[in-house]
């Protein structure tokens, strides 16, 4: 029987693989503007509406975003207040 050397070996660690796909999402949480609750949060990744999140309660668990694109994208969040205020960021 014939090894290979350690450089030519496949590299088969169980948790190189559970790290690749547990970096593919992030997490937006949301701080209320004072005396002025949000009501709506839309977020939109790359133009496209991927999240429509209505209610307090809902709101204040934050909003997971998952199967991102691979390389760069743009996130972009328009919340709405009780006093029909539009709020709108963005990161790339």
């Amino acid at each position: 029987m014939s090894r290979q050397p350690a450089r030519m070996r496949p590299k088969t660690h169980p948790l190189h693989t559970q790290a690749s796909g547990a970096t593919n999402k992030t997490r937006v949480t949301l701080k209320d503007p004072k005396y002025d609750p949000l009501t709506e949060v839309v977020v939109k990744i790359n133009g496209k509406k991927v999240a429509d999140v209505k209610g307090v309660k809902r709101l204040k668990k934050g909003i997971t975003l998952t199967k991102l694109p691979n390389g760069t994208y743009k996130i972009s969040v328009v919340a709405t207040t009780v006093l029909d205020q539009h709020l709108a960021g963005s990161q790339t």
